[in-house]
């Protein structure tokens, strides 16, 4: 009786220090384990405050990174119309995406318009079958631009020309003092 208690013993020690670590998995209880850094990444010229347009990270990975374009404190917000600049052998524009735009906040439909350059496109924006602007007492998404690599490693400079937010007065009347910030890509 006493061998078959060792025996069993010695069985039951063998199956646990043998399968207990098969279905543990993981890395071995290390909470230190660190993301990899995006390959492509973006620093902002500035942070968000009131009268300006900045422009900031959602998602980035390897491939394509996805910018919002954040306008901040601005009343009866009607269109937009901007381009933004790039160096073409760095990154290339894959679109632009109104969905959770400020434009559309009340339900109104956004009708995007968009001219693509080499190293630049042009997009406009506006509500339609309204007659009233939004009111952006905080921040407020316009869209959000989606860009691939070209090249890597390399840095280029985002930023935005021909720029102006455009109220619901008619004609239209750009809004005064509104500055569009953008910054540096970096592909690694």
């Amino acid at each position: 009786m006493t061998r078959t208690r060792t025996t069993v013993r010695l069985l039951s020690a063998f199956l646990l220090v043998g399968i207990v670590p098969l279905g543990c998995g993981g890395d071995g209880g290390n909470k230190n384990v660190v993301a990899p850094e995006p390959c492509i990444a973006f620093a902002p010229a500035s942070a968000p405050a009131a009268g300006l347009v900045v422009t900031r990270t959602v998602a980035s990975t390897c491939e394509s990174i996805t910018l919002d374009v954040v306008v901040r404190e601005v009343t009866a917000l009607f269109a937009a119309s901007f381009t933004v600049e790039f160096d073409p052998a760095v990154v290339a524009y894959t679109g632009f995406s109104t969905a959770g735009s400020v434009l559309s906040s009340d339900g109104a439909q956004v009708e995007m318009l968009v001219q693509e350059q080499s190293g630049k496109v042009t997009i406009g924006l506006t509500r339609l079958a309204v007659d009233t602007g939004v009111f952006v007492p905080g921040e407020g998404k316009l869209g959000s631009l989606i860009l691939r690599k070209v090249l890597d490693p390399s840095t280029t400079a985002l930023s935005y020309s021909d720029a102006t937010l455009l109220g619901n007065e008619t004609p239209p009347v750009a809004k005064p003092g509104i500055e569009w910030k953008g910054g540096t890509l970096t592909v690694q």
